[in-house]
């Protein structure tokens, strides 16, 4: 919550709040090195479309410039790095197994910020901006990493009138 932009950590909290009205417990909890799972998650992204993708690629199919970009690194990543994205990958299951032993979901804001304006340059070509996939993925990439269950609920609106959401991630199998 406190590296959200202020309107969707607000939207967040308020969603929180409803729902301790309701009777749930609230509990600060702290994920440690999220940077470093969220680099992992990012490489083992770009690995997995580079070869999923593999023929697309080196067909010069017509992809927007993220994606190349993306695609690009997963091909230059090395079966190393892989390891240690996945490495990483395990040490996070057990992190989360101890957290999940103590919590039922683990809430956060689905975006950390609002979402920006869409330019008419972006709408034909789309945009590159790594910095602001990493700053609106920052609260979901966990639950993609690690394959956890996780919902995102609507929690309210930004100053511009776009939604904000609830993000809820649960443990395998624990999810009802």
């Amino acid at each position: 919550f406190n590296d959200a932009e202020p309107a969707a950590a607000a939207a967040a909290r308020a969603a929180l709040l409803s729902l301790e009205q309701r009777g749930a417990a609230i509990v600060n909890v702290t994920i440690p090195h999220l940077h470093a799972l969220s680099l992992a998650h990012g490489m083992a992204i770009a690995m997995e479309f580079a070869q999923s993708l593999d023929t697309d690629y080196w067909g010069n199919w017509p992809f927007e410039a993220n994606t190349r970009v993306s695609l690009g690194l997963g091909h230059s990543m090395s079966g190393v790095e892989l390891l240690a994205a996945d490495r990483l990958r395990g040490w996070a299951l057990q992190v989360m197994d101890g957290l999940f032993a103590r919590v039922d979901v683990v809430a956060s804001p689905t975006v950390g910020m609002v979402a920006p304006a869409l330019t008419e340059a972006a709408r034909r070509t789309g945009v590159s901006d790594t910095a602001r996939i990493v700053q609106m993925m920052k609260h979901i990439f966990l639950a993609n990493l690690l394959g956890k269950p996780a919902v995102s609920v609507p929690a309210g609106y930004g100053p511009e009138g776009l939604p904000l959401g609830l993000h809820l991630m649960a443990d395998h199998w624990r999810e009802a």
